[in-house]
């Protein structure tokens, strides 16, 4: 289980054909490395992502995949 502590550094807009999306651009360094993550949401909620929002972003997905013979 891997947690980052980010902060919003960019807005990016990306037209797409039903209507512009905004692309979030969150930025952090924990554990001795450095992390980027993209958010694509509603152009609509921008204001839920002010430069300089911090945020925990959390990879502690897990999935299972069956291995091949």
């Amino acid at each position: 289980m891997a947690k980052f502590r980010c902060k919003v550094i960019g807005h990016e807009l990306k037209p797409t054909k039903n209507g512009d999306l905004l692309i979030v651009k969150l930025k952090g360094t924990e554990l001795g490395g450095e992390v980027k993550v993209q958010l694509l949401v509603e152009e609509s909620e921008r204001a839920k992502y002010p430069f300089g929002c911090a945020a925990v972003i959390d990879f502690s997905v897990q999935q299972t995949m069956p291995l091949e013979k």
